[in-house]
């Protein structure tokens, strides 16, 4: 894949769970943690809410299948301020393995 595709904020889900920062000059780490081998499973369903508000980006993660339009249990990953990118696009990938299924994907305004 180029990695001019890669560029923006990327969350990476490895040996532990980082949200990237992606841009011409380089890549940094701005959040992360360890959560343990057994929170994320092979066939395992997550959901990932992000909330953007100016430069405000808010993640957080929901372990529970049944979360659904935000409301349930979420564990905070963490907030960050950056304004590196004033515009762009939102989308999917999968790296590192064969395929992956995503249910549902939306946006919504706040």
């Amino acid at each position: 894949m180029e990695s001019s595709s890669l560029i923006g904020m990327n969350f990476c889900v490895r040996d532990r769970w980082e949200i990237l920062k992606i841009h011409k000059a380089g890549t940094e780490t701005l959040l992360g943690g360890d959560m343990g081998n057994a929170i994320f499973q092979k066939s395992g369903e997550y959901i990932l809410r992000v909330e953007m508000r100016g430069n405000a980006l808010k993640f957080s993660l929901a372990l529970d299948p049944v979360v659904r339009d935000g409301r349930g249990e979420f564990i905070d990953l963490g907030e960050v301020s950056d304004s590196t990118f004033r515009s762009g696009g939102v989308g999917l990938a999968v790296f590192d393995g064969k395929w992956a299924v995503f249910r549902d994907f939306f946006v919504k305004k706040l």
